[in-house]
């Protein structure tokens, strides 16, 4: 009676354990997704930057932005980044279920260059954590609705 107490309660250890280790590899995985986003919105928020010091506006494209074209700018959690026309980026994110950012750039009145987030679809958690804080929008936009928009105002532009 003895042994299969403790045996057991070895068993319990043994499973909490277990559970213990799996939940800190999961949290540990987040940590190095979100660490990769932060990284590249670093990049993108530089890009719109530099492009913004050059042209005296913030870009309107991928190739403006210098960022990769949108169904080739998956990378961890990012499924695709689209430079709209009106200046927003268009992010969609691969987390439990899909997520979509649309980042909003600003140059106040001080010059500083300040980022809005919206979304219409964050989980809450991450709501306050992107940004010093991501409002939530009713705008739903796909990302074939995204590249149809980025290429319409190309072809504006840029007509052949």
């Amino acid at each position: 009676m003895k042994k299969h107490i403790q045996l057991g309660s070895i068993a319990i250890m043994l499973i909490l354990l277990g559970g213990f280790l799996w939940k800190n590899h999961t949290h540990q995985q987040q940590i190095e997704q979100f660490s990769s986003l932060y990284s590249l919105l670093d990049k993108v928020k530089q890009h719109y930057h530099v492009y913004y010091l050059q042209h005296g506006r913030f870009p309107r494209s991928n190739e403006q932005a210098n960022l990769p074209e949108p169904r080739q700018s998956a990378s961890g959690i990012i499924k695709s980044i689209v430079a709209l026309s009106d200046q927003r980026v268009f992010i969609e994110l691969n987390l439990e279920q899909p997520v979509t950012l649309f980042l909003t750039p600003e140059i106040n009145s001080t010059n500083q260059f300040l980022w809005h987030c919206r979304s219409p679809n964050l989980p809450e958690n991450l709501m306050e954590s992107l940004f010093d804080g991501c409002r939530s929008t009713r705008e739903r936009v796909s990302l074939e609705k995204a590249i149809a928009d980025r290429k319409s105002t190309r072809q504006w532009l840029f007509p052949k």
